[in-house]
Order: structure tokens, then sequence, then C-alpha cells
């Protein structure tokens, strides 16, 4: 996954029906926070939230297509 961070490796991907969950672990000042999503797929969107220990922080993502 690429962020504002860098990229992240995604884990544990779950995808059934349009709902999407997957888990990332940033680090940031020598810390880790791990980061639940859960969200829904339509067409080219994915919309949703990553969970956090402050909350769930709310976010949209469009598919990009590199090299075409």
């Amino acid at each position: 996954m690429s962020c504002l961070y860098g990229t992240l490796p995604v884990e544990k991907l779950q995808l059934e029906g349009d709902t999407v969950k997957f888990k990332v672990t940033l680090e940031f000042g020598g810390q880790e926070f791990d980061m639940e999503f859960e969200g829904k797929l339509a067409e080219s969107q994915l919309t949703g939230g990553f969970e956090t220990s402050r909350g769930v922080q709310e976010v949209t993502g469009t598919k990009m297509v590199v090299g075409s």
C-alpha cells in the first residue's frame, strides 16, 4: 500500500463480497503502530476506515493503473 509515509506491506488481506479487510503496521519515531482497515469496494472506489488506538480514521481510495 502506498501512503504519505512510503510503501507499507499489507497483512491478513480478506475480501468477502464487496467488503475488504487488512492490517498494516506503521513505524514512526521508533515505535510501531498497527492499523486495521475495513471498507467497501465499489467499481474503482474503496471507502472505509483504519481503526487505530486513537479511533477510526475515515479514508477513500481510487484504483490507479500504472504504466498504461
